[in-house]
């Protein structure tokens, strides 16, 4: 499924069914502390640093906030509690909820 609203990102998410992950490219990171300096001095500047999170970067170029609210409730009705990301460490578990706490700010409106 397409996440939309970014400017300058268009995020494929995915759901594998029989692992119960949630699969990310950029949408989220999850980056800790053994990372490279130059890295953890990026994902703090960016907003991640030491969480499951929307970067800064992605999170302030979303423009159809309609398009991005609808995408997000539904990957909420999806079944899984392992997310994947792209760039950072697995979730293993409670990774329903850490998605509804990243992107929770969606579904308020805010």
């Amino acid at each position: 499924m397409a996440f939309p609203g970014s400017r300058f990102l268009t995020e494929i998410v995915f759901l594998h069914r029989p692992s119960g992950s949630l699969i990310l490219g950029d949408l989220c990171m999850n980056l800790g502390p053994d990372r490279p300096l130059l890295s953890r001095a990026y994902v703090r500047l960016d907003g991640v640093a030491g969480r499951f999170a929307m970067p800064r970067t992605i999170r302030l170029t979303v423009r159809n906030r309609d398009g991005a609210r609808q995408a997000v409730q539904r990957m909420l009705e999806w079944d899984f509690d392992r997310v994947v990301t792209g760039h950072g460490d697995v979730v293993e578990t409670g990774g329903h909820q850490a998605f509804h706490d990243a992107l929770g700010w969606l579904l308020r409106g805010s």
